[in-house]
Order: structure tokens, then sequence, then C-alpha cells
């Protein structure tokens, strides 16, 4: 029997114009990726992100092998940018689902980077795997706002992470324990955006098989407005008799410190004076140092949208109006025309919004510029009666 059963699909919604949403299923490895960008380059990013996974991971890969699979691929989506600046600035999601060597065997392990999401329902209860790396959670697991409220926020859909926005890439991953009869849900927040957690679980459970699941969670998705792409894998576990959670690392015992004994002699009152002055200076020089850094890394720290000199949305990092002799850049100059924003996100960007990384700024212009065609789209016509 195969450790599991997979059934996957994928929609445009009632909304975007295209599908930038991408999803592979191989034998021991699912994936779901959601890009975003203008001018088809989420689509770029999110088929440069499943490809370089699908070529760059052998079966039964280990955990290290996921995680160097998905730099590559972020590599990949910078490159490709570089290449073709009318894609600067695209990114992906990506949640994965694979079958990976351990020291005691083999087992499932989801890596993940973005907001969507992997979900676990057993016997009619679900619960949500992954954490989404956005503003709102962020700020949930600072404490600084409840689940409810996030849930509600703005700024839910402000990645902090994606894959194709910085160098380096911070993925997270973990072990999971399943049960024969389990399901596993890998999914674009398309379908979390439109369908309670309590409702995927019910369809989940109640259909009749997976592909049956698929199609009746993309059409719920739909009803509910269907305003972004919908994709999903969902994935039943069959057959776990040679899976396992790796057992944590033991704790290492911390070393003794062992005092080594020192012949002791007297200073002169020269000897004792010079060492006085280099301790001095020496500190000098670390609080000068110090406060450097500190100032550099506050002045460059964060980054904002603001209209920049070709009437564009630009993304600068720095400090709206610098700070000291640290004067903001203009990194990226997006496709978005400053004035194709609603009202308030037009008197918004006049006084700068801040945001806490690259990522969250770039998914926020793209945000609110798609924002705006959807009230185009939704605004009554004004076509004057024949």
């Amino acid at each position: 029997m195969t450790v599991w059963t997979v059934a996957t699909g994928t929609d445009t919604g009632r909304v975007r114009e295209m599908n930038q949403d991408a999803v592979e299923v191989r034998d021991d490895l699912v994936v779901v990726a959601d890009g975003m960008g203008g001018h088809a380059a989420g689509e770029v990013a999110s088929a440069l992100a499943v490809a370089t996974l699908i070529e760059k991971l052998a079966p039964l890969a280990s955990s290290d092998d996921v995680r160097s699979a998905l730099a590559q691929a972020n590599a990949a989506i910078l490159h490709d940018a570089q290449e073709n600046p009318e894609r600067l600035g695209m990114g992906t999601t990506a949640v994965v689902l694979s079958i990976a060597r351990h020291d005691a065997g083999r087992g499932l392990i989801i890596s993940n980077i973005g907001d969507s999401r992997a979900y676990q329902v057993r016997q009619g209860a679900i619960r949500q795997l992954t954490h989404d790396h956005s503003v709102a959670e962020e700020w949930v697991r600072q404490g600084r706002m409840t689940a409810a409220e996030a849930a509600i926020h703005p700024r839910r859909h402000q990645l902090t992470r994606v894959l194709g926005s910085e160098d380096k890439v911070e993925v997270d991953q973990f072990w999971v324990e399943g049960r024969n009869g389990d399901y596993i849900i890998l999914c674009s927040d398309g379908l979390t955006n439109e369908v309670s957690d309590a409702e995927i679980a019910r369809i989940v459970s109640a259909a009749p098989a997976v592909d049956a699941a698929v199609a009746q969670l993309i059409h719920r998705a739909r009803e509910e407005g269907g305003r972004d792409n919908i994709s999903v894998a969902l994935v039943r576990l069959d057959d776990l008799s040679e899976m396992s959670v790796p057992a944590p690392p033991t704790a290492t015992e911390i070393p003794e410190v062992v005092g080594l004994a020192r012949s002791a002699r007297r200073l002169s009152l020269r000897d004792r004076l010079s060492w006085q002055l280099g301790v001095v200076l020496a500190a000098l020089v670390v609080v000068l140092g110090g406060s450097f850094v500190i100032i550099r890394w506050y002045a460059t720290s964060a980054f904002y949208l603001a209209s920049d000199a070709q009437g564009m949305i630009g993304v600068y990092q720095g400090q709206p109006g610098g700070v000291l002799w640290f004067h903001p850049t203009e990194v990226i100059s997006t496709t978005y025309p400053a004035t194709d924003l609603r009202p308030q996100d037009v008197t918004a960007l006049q006084h700068d919004i801040v945001e806490p990384s690259l990522a969250a700024a770039v998914h926020y212009a793209f945000y609110i510029n798609q924002e705006w065609k959807l009230s185009q789209s939704l605004a009554p016509s004004t076509t004057p009666m024949g």
C-alpha cells in the first residue's frame, strides 16, 4: 500500500485575471505555491519555486535537503528578476509536505514560508499546522492582538517572509505525527480567506473521496466570493507503518569551566597607568562604534512606500526623512501607478507607508493596487442611458 492518496485542484477564482498559484505532486512530495507580482511575475515565481523543488529534491531527501532546495528556489527567483527587470519584486509563498529521512528512518515533514497553510484533519477535528508569516500573525505572536482580531485585520495579507524577497530565506520546518486515515491539507489563502476552518474540516471528513473533497472546497471558496486564486492539495494518509517522528536531540552538557592558575606579579605604577588608559580607550572605541552601528541599523532597518519620481509606487529603505547622514534610498520602483489607488490609500501613500520588511512593503504595494482594481470592477457603471 502507498503511504498516501493525493488529489489537487487550482482555480483562478472570480476576480483575478490569471492564476498565479502552482501545485505539484510526486510520490514523496506535495507542493503548493502562491505567487505575487504584476505582469505574470507571480505566476513565474510560483512556477520557478515548484520546478526547483522537483528538480533539486531526490527521493527521501533529508530535512536539510528540503531547506536547501527552498533556498535554491529563492535564489532562482531573485536571479530571474535581475535578468527581467519587469518582474522585479515578484515572490511566492510555499508550503511543502515531503517524506524525508532522519536518523531513525523516515517521516513526514512540513516546510513553509509565507501564508499558504497546512492543516491536519483527524476524525472531523482540524488543527492548523503552520504559522502565517504575515504582519498580523507576527503581532499575535507578540501579544499585540488576538487571533480573532488578526483574522479581520487589514494587514493579515501583508507577508513578512516569501521566496524571492531577500537573499537569505527563513523557513519553518517540523515533523508531523500522523495516523492512518488522517488528512493533510495544503492550500493557498484563496481557500482560507473564504472558507472557515470548521467548514473545511466538515467538507473533508464528509466527502466520499479526496478528489470530491477538493472540488467541493474550491466550489465553496468561489461561492463565498473567490477573490483570489484557490489552490488545494488534499492528502489522505493510508499506510504510516514505516513512518516515525525523530526523537528530539538530547541536551548537550555544558562543558565545565576550568580555572587556570596564573602567576601573580606586582605591576609598576607605569604599567598600571598604561593598562588603565588602554581600558578607557578601548571602552571609548566600543561605545562610539556601538553607537554608530545602532544608528545605522535604525536608519536602514525600515522600508516604506512612497510615490517616486516616475509617479509609481516606490519601495524605499530607511526611515522617512532620513536619520543624521543616513538618507533613504529607493530599492524598487514598482509597476503600480501611485494614482491607481483607493482615496484612503492615496492619502496614506502621501504620508509614507512604513513596513517591517522588504517583502511586506512589496506585498502591500501589490495589495493596495489590487484593491483599487477590485473597487473599479465593482463600481457601478456611469454610462448614460440612451
